[in-house]
């Protein structure tokens, strides 16, 4: 019975790489390799970052939300971490076109909302 169940197991599993977009393992891979603890590090800076600006737009001080909004996109602009993500991203929008996979924020893409950031607050 249990080499039964094995072997269903190991042909399912064949069938789903043969089924896996081109790519996509490359992809995988690739997310896999990332420095899983400066993730989450960054992740918890953003939190920290996101109500810094809250707070600051809750205080009517727009420029010094804008401020600290866009010298946080530029730290994260140059992170080594980031652009392994981007690497990863792109390879995974070839593996799978049709796939919404959100975009890494810049500085370019706040530009056109720094003058109305505390608007633009989820």
């Amino acid at each position: 019975m249990r080499l039964i169940i094995l072997a269903s197991l190991m042909f399912i599993s064949s069938f789903a790489l043969a089924q896996m977009p081109a790519g996509m393992q490359e992809a995988i891979n690739c997310m896999q390799s990332l420095d899983q603890e400066a993730l989450k590090d960054m992740g918890e800076k953003g939190e920290k970052v996101g109500n810094e600006i809250k707070a600051l737009c809750e205080d009517g001080d727009e420029s010094g939300a804008r401020e600290v909004a866009m010298e946080y996109i530029k730290d994260i602009e140059d992170n080594e971490v980031i652009e392994e993500l981007k690497t990863c991203s792109e390879l995974m929008r070839k593996a799978m076109p049709n796939m919404p996979i959100p975009e890494i924020p810049n500085a370019d893409m706040y530009e056109e909302e720094a003058d109305s950031i505390c608007e633009n607050l989820d």
